[in-house]
């Protein structure tokens, strides 16, 4: 089985189908009433903000949220370093590798946690309705405003500087919302320990978890991913600041010597095209691909490019983008797609056409 590794200097990159985002005053600003994203205007100019409900990459679309702020001069990204959701629910800490790609892309990270929660209606050790600390959310805000580095220093500092007390307020807030609520949640007392002895164990833990979700993901179909997706390859990739990742494209094939790195997302039930939310999904993680400055396959550099494959029910043809207006007009002519379908189709011919290494594929799923 090839081995396919990867090498990203910076990021450059063209993004057409944000959304419009509602705007804050930011003296009245609140996290927690706000929607997933947004800009805030300050007197020092406007920023974009997006809300992560969790530190896990693959629960809510925090991909899409990020790519919905991207064409912004100042993005801040509000994540939790840990959501607890109980004792019988998930529990989620952030990883090291998210770090690493909020400075990649030039996101500041604000490490938030949750300040509140009600227990569930059910008889379960749950808590439900997590709100962020409003105060704390707001002070790291300002902080960033006022900063005058680039994400990557703000990043790093706070990892550095202010990890190890923001994961002990985050632990003793949860262990109040156990007492208050009477629901047992998870423990985290030997992270805190261990991470508190060198917070080096911290990305060291952190890439080993990364590897093994990585080689579990490459023995799992989801829903979403086409027929044509056969096997799965860790892509391993390393960025100029030292970070490290181990991902898992929908697939890595051969086409005319040039290595296809795929993501793939696919409508299961009705309806010709995928969600927006998907569509940015798989965008998003192909920014990363198509910015990589050299993917070695076994040890040699190899010729590659990258593709969002979008397949629905009953779609006529085929349509492989960057390509001329004409040729979307006429792929639209022998499909029936809603006025909203079509603007996007277009957006996403202009996505390919100004992003090289980038290609889209309208295909059935049929």
């Amino acid at each position: 089985m090839p081995v396919f590794k990867g090498f990203i200097k910076d990021v450059k990159y063209n993004a057409n189908l944000t959304a419009v985002l509602e705007s804050y005053g930011f003296e009245q600003f609140d996290i927690n009433e706000a929607k997933s994203v947004g800009l805030v205007q300050t007197t020092r100019g406007t920023f974009a903000f997006s809300k992560w409900v969790s530190p896990k990459r693959t629960r809510s679309y925090p991909f899409e949220r990020v790519y919905n702020t991207y064409n912004n001069r100042k993005i801040i990204a509000v994540i939790p370093i840990i959501k607890d959701e109980g004792f019988d629910g998930d529990s989620d800490f952030i990883s090291y590798n998210t770090f690493s790609w909020m400075s990649l892309f030039n996101v500041y990270v604000v490490l938030a946690y949750y300040a509140s929660a009600n227990g569930h209606s059910d008889s379960v050790q749950k808590i439900t309705d997590q709100k962020f600390d409003l105060a704390f959310v707001y002070k790291e805000i300002k902080a960033i405003i006022n900063y005058k580095k680039d994400a990557l220093s703000w990043n790093q500092a706070l990892l550095n500087e202010r990890f190890i007390d923001i994961l002990k307020i985050s632990i003793n807030s949860y262990q109040a919302i156990s007492i208050k609520n009477s629901i047992r949640v998870h423990s985290y007392t030997k992270r805190l320990i261990k991470y508190s002895q060198n917070i080096d164990f911290y990305q060291q833990d952190s890439l080993i978890a990364s590897k093994r979700a990585a080689k579990r993901e490459t023995k799992v179909k989801h829903a979403l991913e086409t027929g044509a997706v056969t096997h799965k390859h860790i892509l391993e990739i390393e960025d100029y600041y030292g970070g490290v990742y181990f991902l898992v494209p929908d697939a890595i094939q051969p086409e005319d010597n040039v290595w296809v790195i795929l993501e793939s997302k696919n409508i299961t039930s009705g309806g010709k095209l995928p969600t927006l939310s998907d569509i940015k999904d798989g965008l998003f993680k192909l920014i990363l691909f198509s910015n990589l400055d050299r993917l070695d396959c076994d040890g040699v550099a190899v010729e590659f490019k990258t593709r969002l494959q979008l397949t629905g029910n009953g779609v006529h043809g085929q349509l492989t983008m960057p390509c001329s207006e004409d040729v979307v007009k006429q792929f639209l002519d022998k499909n029936t797609f809603s006025k909203s379908q079509q603007a996007t189709l277009h957006l996403l011919n202009k996505e390919a056409q100004s992003n090289p290494k980038l290609e889209i594929l309208i295909e059935s799923n049929g």
